[in-house]
């Protein structure tokens, strides 16, 4: 039996002080559906807030035991969260605060006094990894920080506001920040993975006959 761990939500992040090292684990954790922000928008995983200094912050995993995590890095308030850029590091900073056997880094540019709400996530279905995890400040001086600026899902993000389109033709879509539409069932899906960022359509047929869908582009 595993409890679910004490930060396992957005809005009940911990305080994570730059420089400062952790140990954690995913075991537990229940799914959570973040905005898009780079890979595994949908899993399991443990929340940190840490505030930026000005300078570019690193965040970095350790000692990784079991699957291996990945981080996804957001500012904003829980219910508008922002994706903040990252960029995969192999450089190490100096004075990592990994001692040993630093598995992945990711570099961000923070804005002084911004709470940055840093998602660990695990992209196993049932996670049982458990790793250390710290963030740590370049000393590099961010020229142009990025503003904090919250992307909202797309106006048929819900099954209620579907979009009305009718007959054959080319209809193009947008889905990055849309949300995932529960229950996950819909439509039988029996993958490992629910879908995350579905947006609706209402089709009018023109006639009778099978009808084939299709995505490109």
């Amino acid at each position: 039996f595993d409890c679910v761990p004490p930060n396992d939500s957005c809005s009940t992040a911990h305080p994570l002080d730059v420089g400062q090292e952790v140990n954690l684990s995913t075991a537990g954790a229940t799914l959570d559906h973040t905005p898009y922000c780079g890979l595994y928008d949908f899993g399991p995983g443990v929340w940190y807030d840490v505030v930026g200094d000005g300078a570019i912050l690193e965040a970095s995993i350790c000692n990784v035991f079991g699957s291996q995590p990945w981080v996804k890095v957001f500012c904003g308030n829980c219910e508008e969260l922002a994706c903040v850029e990252t960029s995969y590091s192999d450089a190490q900073v100096p004075f990592d605060v990994c001692e040993q056997n630093t598995v992945n880094r990711w570099r961000w540019c923070s804005k002084e006094g911004v709470t940055y709400r840093v998602f660990v996530v695990d992209y196993e279905s049932a996670p049982e990894g458990w790793f250390s995890f710290g963030v740590n400040s370049t000393g590099t001086v961010c020229a142009n920080p990025t503003d904090c600026i919250y992307d909202p899902p797309p106006g048929n993000d819900r099954c209620a506001d579907a979009i009305a389109i009718s007959g054959e033709g080319i209809f193009a879509f947008e889905n990055r920040h849309a949300t995932p539409e529960e229950p996950f069932d819909m439509c039988h899906f029996t993958g490992q993975n629910p879908p995350t960022h579905d947006v609706w359509y209402c089709w009018t047929s023109p006639c009778d006959g099978h009808v084939t869908v299709e995505t490109c582009g």
